[in-house]
């Protein structure tokens, strides 16, 4: 698991959560967890929460959560098989149009953190263009990392005004 590190922070918190509450809570210094080894893999084709959040010397500074949903091995490949497709239809991996629809492709799916890794390839395809970081800033969005997504729009507003 991995986040974004916020100034001040001095320690984080990890929930992941299911429908009978919370699976584990670990505390971190990092902007990354590793899945604990002493933890159960979680169910296929069910849904969690997980929660973060970040504390100061001083208290709490900032909590985020974000709900997302472990797919089936069944589902997870037709959807590899999927994405595949759309790569070599759109000219391969280095190619900006397969960047852009396999990303919207996996965030329709609702895989936000796949997309979004589709839309940071287009960025970097891409630099100048608007649409890509406004896409990216809906994946982020989506993710629940309201500052990330917001950074995206206010960069695809910049691009958009440039002669």
């Amino acid at each position: 698991l991995q986040w974004r590190p916020i100034e001040g922070a001095r320690r984080y918190r990890v929930t992941v959560s299911g429908d009978n509450g919370a699976l584990w809570s670990l505390d971190a210094t990092g902007k990354a967890l590793a899945w604990p080894a002493d933890k159960a893999a979680l169910a296929r084709d069910a849904d969690y929460l997980w929660s973060l959040e970040v504390f100061s010397d001083k208290g709490p500074l900032a909590r985020e959560e974000s709900v997302f949903h472990v797919l089936s091995a069944s589902s997870a490949g037709a959807i590899r098989e999927d994405v595949d497709r759309i790569r070599e239809s759109a000219g391969g991996d280095d190619s900006a149009a397969s960047a852009f629809l396999s990303g919207s492709y996996l965030l329709g799916k609702g895989l936000y953190r796949d997309a979004a890794e589709q839309f940071e390839a287009l960025c970097r395809l891409s630099p100048d263009a608007p649409a890509p970081h406004e896409a990216l800033g809906n994946a982020y969005r989506a993710m629940g990392l309201m500052d990330q997504a917001a950074a995206e729009y206010q960069k695809a507003l910049e691009l958009s005004r440039m002669p």
